[in-house]
């Protein structure tokens, strides 16, 4: 937010997630540029801190979405928490995955993601609207991009019902065939994660 840890217009220096949409949309989201030089920033504020990214001179940067995202992020994964709590319903399930579908076009939007998890995703939604014409529940709800970064791998809401199943397996055949791309997995399921393997815990001394 800004570079002597005070923050926007007067607000506490923090991250970026700790705003809330509302706080954004009340005029902060106004007072960050659209677009910004990559030659421009090294010119403002030298290199950044990142070891792993460097800043390109000749590239345009979409400061504002990029900015935008994490803070609506951040409502989305609180929102989807609570809906995970309530008891399961096709309502429950229209939630969770217009969640996971905002997370998707919002990473996206800041130029982020692949085209084959764009492709992917589509898919999905056109399992949807196929399921709404005939007038029937989908069998797939959302997904969206995860992982690393970078692209390759997205995250799909299904019942679980062998229709779910199949209609995955029906979209890594659909995606196939378009792309001409082989050797799509499909992982199922979760892992128990922490619960089995443990934790670290950081400690940042400063």
């Amino acid at each position: 937010l800004s570079g002597k840890g005070a923050g926007l217009a007067g607000l506490p220096g923090s991250h970026l997630a700790n705003l809330t949409p509302s706080q954004l949309a009340s005029g902060l989201a106004g007072q960050l540029p659209e677009e910004l030089g990559g030659q421009e920033f090294l010119d403002a504020h030298g290199p950044h801190l990142d070891a792993v990214t460097t800043v390109d001179p000749a590239r345009r940067y979409a400061v504002r979405t990029a900015a935008c995202h994490p803070i609506h992020e951040h409502a989305r994964v609180r929102a989807f928490q609570q809906l995970l709590r309530v008891p399961q319903s096709n309502e429950q399930l229209s939630l969770l995955g217009e969640l996971m579908m905002q997370s998707h076009e919002s990473y996206s939007a800041c130029g982020l993601g692949s085209g084959g998890t764009d492709r992917m995703v589509a898919l999905v939604r056109e399992h949807m609207a196929a399921a709404a014409r005939a007038g029937r529940p989908p069998a797939l709800w959302g997904a969206k991009i995860t992982g690393g970064g970078c692209g390759g791998t997205v995250c799909i809401l299904g019942s679980a019902s062998e229709e779910a199943e199949a209609a995955v397996a029906q979209l890594v055949a659909d995606y196939c065939a378009a792309t001409g791309q082989q050797g799509v997995h499909v992982f199922r399921g979760s892992s128990v994660g922490a619960v089995a393997f443990g934790h670290v815990v950081v400690r940042l001394s400063l």
